[in-house]
C-alpha cells in the first residue's frame, strides 16, 4: 500500500513508560510490578531449584477472571533468569489456541539509547496518515 499510519499514543508532555505502554496488550513479566502481576494472573512455580542456577525459574501464569487480558490469552509459561531475573522465553496461550514464543538473548540493562532508534524513515513516495491523540470522553 505504501502508507503509514503514525498513531499519537500519549500527550507530548507527558511521555509513556515503553513497558507501561507494551503490557497494555502483553504481558511484560520481568518488567512489571510483582502486585500487578497477581491481580492479573494465578501465578505457579513450576521448576525451581535454587542450587541449579543456570536453570530459570519456570512460572505457569493462568489468566484471571476479569483481568485485562481475558479476551486476549489464557495462558503463560516464563522462564526467569536466575542470574538477573529477567525473562529469557515466554509462551503465550491465545484465546484462539494459538502459540505465540518469545525468547531474549543477551539482554543489557539500563543501556542508553539514542533518540534515532526512535526515528521512523518514510520513503518519499509513501504516503502519510496521522492520527492524532483521541480525547477520552468525560
Amino acid at each position: 500500500l505504501e502508507t503509514i499510519d503514525l498513531y499519537q499514543k500519549a500527550p507530548e508532555n507527558k511521555p509513556v513508560d515503553v513497558f507501561e505502554f507494551i503490557s497494555h496488550n502483553f504481558p511484560m513479566v520481568g518488567f512489571t510490578e510483582p502486585n500487578t502481576l497477581n491481580r492479573e494472573f494465578i501465578i505457579s512455580v513450576i521448576e525451581y531449584n535454587p542450587k541449579k542456577t543456570k536453570i530459570p525459574i519456570h512460572l505457569n501464569l493462568k489468566v484471571r477472571k476479569n483481568s485485562k487480558y481475558e479476551e486476549d490469552y489464557t495462558n503463560l509459561d516464563v522462564w526467569v533468569s536466575q542470574k538477573n531475573y529477567l525473562p529469557v522465553k515466554m509462551t503465550a496461550e491465545t484465546t484462539q489456541g494459538d502459540l505465540n514464543q518469545l525468547k531474549w538473548e543477551n539482554l543489557k540493562i539500563n543501556k542508553k539509547l539514542e533518540n534515532k532508534v526512535f526515528t521512523i524513515e518514510t520513503p518519499d513516495h509513501f504516503s502519510k496518515n496521522i492520527h492524532p491523540l483521541k480525547e477520552k470522553a468525560k
